[in-house]
């Protein structure tokens, strides 16, 4: 596979074999990351137009990280061992912020693209 980008989201595309082997290898592989072929991506996310974007794209789960195990071992010792295994994570999913804590006020709740896909206004 040739990796694009990694961490917080894997962008990869296949060297040999298919989208689909390579889509199929991924899925499921672990709980924290979600898998989708590029046509796929949920379009709150605004990111699945562009011809650049590679076919597949994954994401980790929020507070997880995507690394390989040779650069998690040579990092391990490191202070901020997440950001030395993985590099600087920048962009968060843009319904973190609006779906979570106590203060979340019913305008923020509007501005989330999810609530507003998974509410009705009958």
């Amino acid at each position: 596979m040739n990796v694009v980008d990694w961490s917080p989201v894997l962008q990869v595309a296949p060297k040999t074999g298919t989208v689909d082997e390579l889509y199929r290898a991924l899925h499921s592989r672990h709980p924290q990351l979600t898998v989708y072929r590029r046509e796929a991506v949920p379009a709150y996310l605004h990111f699945s137009g562009h011809p650049r974007i590679p076919p597949i794209i994954a994401l980790a789960a929020d507070g997880w990280a995507i690394t390989s195990r040779a650069r998690f071992e040579q990092n391990k010792n490191q202070p901020n061992r997440r950001a030395a295994s993985t590099g600087t994570t920048a962009g968060i999913d843009p319904c973190t912020a609006c779906s979570s804590g106590p203060d979340r006020s019913s305008a923020e709740a509007r501005s989330c693209p999810r609530s507003r896909a998974s509410t009705s206004t009958s």
